[in-house]
């Protein structure tokens, strides 16, 4: 079965300027069952179900967790889960918008789309930069990692403890 419907990179775009500014201007449940709702459409629209669902278990989780979990403990793991369960679940559908926005669609279609709306040239070529930074950082920091890792000095637990400083040249300077 094929889809005719393929949601629009502008339409990412505004999702994810909806999800920033409801999660920074601050939400009641409702909005915020709202927001993921919609950003779980999204992701199903945009044929990414194997995460849609990791989103809603994830959300669900954290949101059992904070209901069950944060009143009977107290202290420092009261607050561990707190930010774990609580702060993390209210900022999933900033952070499910941003995949979109970065995963989903490439710099040519938001060239396209900035186009067709008559976006000025200074306006479209800043922008296609700043939606290629993304996975050019996240594909330079794998090279990095693989490269390290073949020398047997991985970005591991045990390396991060041992040599951390070592480790720290290494991964920052080219």
């Amino acid at each position: 079965m094929h889809s005719r419907f393929h949601p629009d990179p502008r339409s990412k775009l505004a999702l994810f300027v909806a999800a920033c500014l409801c999660v920074f201007s601050g939400m009641t449940r409702m909005q915020e069952l709202v927001l993921l709702l919609l950003c779980i459409v999204v992701l199903l629209l945009s044929k990414k179900t194997g995460r849609a669902v990791a989103v809603v278990l994830l959300f669900l989780l954290m949101t059992l967790g904070d209901q069950l979990l944060v009143s009977r403990l107290s202290g420092v793991a009261q607050y561990a889960v707190l930010l774990i369960c609580h702060v993390l679940r209210f900022l999933l559908p900033l952070a499910v918008s941003f995949y979109l926005v970065t995963k989903t669609v490439t710099v040519g279609a938001y060239i396209s789309a900035f186009t067709a709306i008559r976006l000025p040239g200074v306006v479209v070529i800043p922008m296609a930069v700043m939606f290629r930074f993304v996975p050019t950082m996240t594909e330079e920091w794998q090279a990095v990692s693989q490269a390290l890792r073949l020398r047997g000095l991985g970005a591991t637990g045990i390396n991060s403890i041992l040599h951390p400083m070592r480790l720290l040249e290494y991964l920052l300077v080219p």
